[in-house]
């Protein structure tokens, strides 16, 4: 229910249901004239591959909320490791200590600070760099889609045309004008019409072709990026000279530094 179908092609009644833009919606009607006659003259790969581009952009917004997740990945982990919002707070810490404090103490804290900035940021980079292969992913399957899509619609155009004067009585009869022959040159324009199918055939596997190898290369990509993750060396804990009050002394000091009587 729900759906209608021409010569075995089903199109559904709702033909967008994620609510794609106009560009992204999949041409049911030109996809259906394809595949009824291309069955009827014997090509019968063109259904494959017409159903292998209907399938290939997915949902579109599910990625965007995939990159999305990922993009907030990274400031999340800033915000847990850092203590800030805008990836500062660690900088800022360093700066105030480096200002106000001397000692070895000190010293041992801004050690520490250092290597959770060096870490933050690595850890950081990783997480953003997934996001933008997600991203640059996305964009290779919707602009090949397009063009796929397009193909679809201009080779339904070509054999609509090549039927001639019969286009306003229907696709049966097409069918029946490229599959008997008739006075006219029938077995001429089914010769043609077959070429056409095949070129469709070529000219869209070269789109698919495309697509996968942008995704075998994103796959390999994001790969070496977790393998690097693993390099990333997790910072030692702070060393226990930081706790040494002696080791702390006020820069530009009122009294005497902490640890010692007054």
């Amino acid at each position: 229910m729900g759906e209608r179908t021409r010569s075995g092609f089903p199109i559904p009644s709702d033909r967008n249901p994620w609510d794609l833009p106009p560009e992204l919606v999949f041409p049911w009607d030109q996809a259906a004239t394809l595949v009824s006659v291309a069955e009827r003259v014997g090509v019968y790969a063109v259904r494959t591959q017409i159903e292998t581009i209907r399938k290939i952009l997915g949902n579109p917004n599910a990625v965007t909320d995939v990159t999305e997740a990922w993009q907030k990945a990274a400031t999340n982990l800033t915000q847990s490791v850092d203590g800030s919002g805008d990836g500062n707070g660690l900088n800022t810490a360093k700066a105030e200590l480096t200002a106000r404090w001397n000692g070895t103490s000190r010293e041992a804290v801004v050690t520490y600070v250092d290597n959770l900035i060096a870490v933050s940021k690595q850890e950081q980079e990783i997480v953003a760099n997934i996001a933008t292969l997600i991203n640059n992913f996305r964009s290779a399957i919707v602009d090949n889609y397009i063009q796929a899509i397009g193909h679809i619609a201009r080779y339904a155009e070509i054999v609509l045309d090549v039927s001639g004067d019969l286009l306003d009585v229907g696709i049966d009869v097409i069918v029946t004008f490229f599959t008997r022959g008739v006075k006219g040159g029938g077995d001429a324009k089914l010769g043609f019409l077959v070429q056409a199918l095949g070129d469709f055939l070529a000219e869209t596997s070269e789109v698919i072709k495309t697509v996968m190898v942008f995704q075998r290369d994103t796959q390999a990509a994001i790969t070496d990026i977790l393998s690097s993750a693993t390099g990333i060396a997790v910072p030692s804990a702070i060393a226990p000279s930081s706790r040494d009050l002696t080791g702390w002394q006020p820069r530009n000091p009122t009294g005497s530094a902490w640890g010692k009587p007054t």
